[in-house]
């Protein structure tokens, strides 16, 4: 229970890495972030860690939570939706490189993953079985803006994250939204994605559209 009380977050960095193509040279590079981070978060981890430990290690490994604890899952949209280019959603970083196969198992993509985009009302369900009190998920940008710009809105895709938050707040479950989930949309970074400080504006542009059309949900 002390441990639980406590309320600490055991964050670990490790092998964090995203992927970037060079559109002159068509390579991908992997970029770690682990060296970046590791210093400042393990070395505060490990103190904040060793503090905490309750005197009693059974209290650590087999307490209970209070029963006012909270509960919650997470998912990420490229992970979970699917339907890739389904209803005018935009290609992003991830379906242009998965598409070029020999990078993943059995040149594996997300095109279906688990459907979620079909199937979400029966994931808002499941979460009501799981008995959790928030769903973080993550909003697909080239689902909302399929070139990345607010000069090309999607309304399908506004449609459904308008769909799901609403099937979450009827089921009694707080809708959490990540606006960014490493799924750049193609477009953008063929105009030098992250490299390009043009994507500030951009991201700025896509952020006003999710906040007019879901900032009085979430």
């Amino acid at each position: 229970m002390g441990i639980i009380r406590r309320s600490f977050f055991f964050f670990f960095l490790s092998f964090f890495s995203f992927f970037f193509n060079d559109t002159a040279t068509n390579e991908i590079y992997t970029l770690s972030l682990h060296d970046a981070f590791r210093s400042a978060v393990l070395c505060g981890v490990s103190s904040t860690f060793e503090d905490t430990l309750p005197d009693n290690r059974d209290d650590f490994y087999y307490g209970e939570f209070p029963e006012d604890f909270l509960w919650g899952v997470a998912t990420s949209a490229h992970q979970i939706e699917g339907a890739w280019d389904v209803d005018g959603k935009g290609e992003n970083i991830w379906d242009y490189w998965s598409h070029g196969g020999g990078f993943n198992l059995g040149n594996a993509t997300a095109d279906v993953a688990c459907d979620s985009y079909h199937k979400y009302e029966r994931d808002v369900e499941m979460l009501q079985e799981l008995g959790v009190h928030f769903y973080r998920f993550s909003i697909a940008w080239s689902r909302i803006l399929p070139d990345g710009t607010d000069g090309n809105i999607n309304q399908a895709g506004i449609d459904y994250y308008n769909n799901l938050i609403d099937a979450l707040i009827a089921a009694g479950i707080e809708p959490m939204i990540t606006l960014f989930h490493w799924d750049l949309p193609q477009p953008l970074q063929e105009m030098g994605g992250f490299f390009n400080e043009d994507l500030v504006g951009y991201f700025a542009d896509y952020a006003r559209v999710c906040f007019r059309e879901f900032g009085s949900k979430v």
